[in-house]
């Protein structure tokens, strides 16, 4: 039987206002009512609502969505087994993630068992000189 040791935990949507920050609040109450030590990071600069709620066990890393939150980001995964949960509370429209996820799997075989890397698929990139294929969304006319 594996025993698993820490548990990183993610609320993961790129809309906002659908209740990712109330789910990572009310989980670390319940972390807190049963006694289990937790950490949190609030990724969300604008709204600060882990880091305002607890701000003995969350610390604030604000992340706007640029190439250099990488750093941060991996910085933070570090740290997840200095507790045994970790709380993260994403801030919404971070399209740097969905880059960081196409690196992931490009590289899955170095990251994964050989079963489980089998079953990524990396996303085609098109040869050089030629366009990426549009963005869902890229042709919605705003001015209308």
């Amino acid at each position: 039987m594996k025993t698993t040791k820490h548990r990183l935990i993610l609320p993961m949507q790129a809309k906002g206002n659908v209740g990712k920050s109330l789910e990572t609040a009310a989980r670390a109450c319940w972390l807190n009512q049963r006694g289990i030590h937790w950490q949190g990071f609030d990724l969300d600069g604008d709204n600060r609502t882990l880091s305002r709620l607890f701000p003995g066990q969350t610390k604030l890393v604000p992340l706007n969505g640029q190439a250099d939150d990488l750093d941060e980001l991996i910085s933070i995964l570090r740290k997840a087994t200095a507790a045994p949960v970790t709380l993260l509370d994403p801030r919404a429209h971070l399209d740097w993630l969905g880059t960081l996820f196409a690196q992931y799997d490009r590289i899955a075989a170095k990251l994964l068992p050989a079963a489980e890397a089998a079953t990524i698929k990396p996303k085609v990139i098109p040869p050089i000189g030629e366009p990426p294929s549009a963005r869902r969304g890229a042709k919605v006319n705003l001015s209308a």
